[in-house]
């Protein structure tokens, strides 16, 4: 069963970023190579209407989490969510950009 090539969906000021978009269509490119999905992680506060960006740069599928106390980035928070998401699904392979946060 094919888990996915995963990317993290960097967001900031309501906007994707340029990072997660390039990202994106690389992980695209892997994935159609080993006959997997792409799925992106979006975390933060009303952020729901950057999913459809996602998708146009290659995400077949979104891993939405929204909340108030991932409005803004703080390690524990993120960690937790994605932590939580990766230990259910088991993605194949989890992209991130190298970013302060990405980082981090």
């Amino acid at each position: 069963m094919s888990k996915g090539i995963w990317v993290f969906a960097e967001n900031n000021d309501g906007k994707v970023r340029k990072v997660t978009l390039e990202i994106l269509s690389e992980a695209r490119k892997i994935a159609d190579q080993i006959g997997e999905e792409v799925a992106a992680v979006l975390l933060g506060k009303g952020v729901a209407n950057l999913a459809g960006a996602l998708g146009e740069y290659g995400a077949d599928k979104v891993y939405l989490a929204e909340d108030e106390k991932l409005a803004n980035y703080t390690t524990d928070a993120y960690t937790t969510v994605i932590a939580k998401l990766i230990s259910e699904h088991q993605p194949t392979a989890f992209l991130v950009g190298n970013t302060a946060l990405g980082k981090d």
